[in-house]
């Protein structure tokens, strides 16, 4: 009886030693998800401000680029009234020198038939 009790004993203690073993990693990987947890929370924490500042930039670009889209419309617009004049002009300098040249054209046209 003694044997028994003292080969129990030993299971006992292995059995001890093993749980100690399990509650002493259970305790180290809790440690190591709580760093995990708090790296997280602060990379979360530093990823919305980025975006908050980010999203300030754009709200400020916006009337800048309305502005700009707006200059540049009044530019197209007056470029487009100079190409306008400009054809108009052309044609009447081509008009002009229909009237002025036509009577030539047509005797030159007239003596050689």
């Amino acid at each position: 009886e003694a044997a028994e009790a003292i080969r129990l004993h030993g299971q006992v203690v292995v059995v001890e030693a093993a749980k100690d073993a399990q509650a002493s990693e259970l305790n180290g990987l809790n440690k190591q998800n709580a760093l995990s947890y708090n790296e997280l929370s602060i990379k979360a924490t530093s990823l919305e401000s980025e975006k908050d500042g980010l999203v300030g930039q754009v709200l400020g670009y916006e009337p800048f680029n309305e502005h700009i889209k707006a200059v540049q419309d009044e530019k197209v617009m007056i470029l487009s009234d100079k190409v306008a004049g400009i054809d108009a002009d052309l044609i009447e300098m081509a008009l002009h020198l229909d009237e002025e040249f036509y009577p030539y054209f047509l005797t030159t046209i007239a003596k050689q038939g």
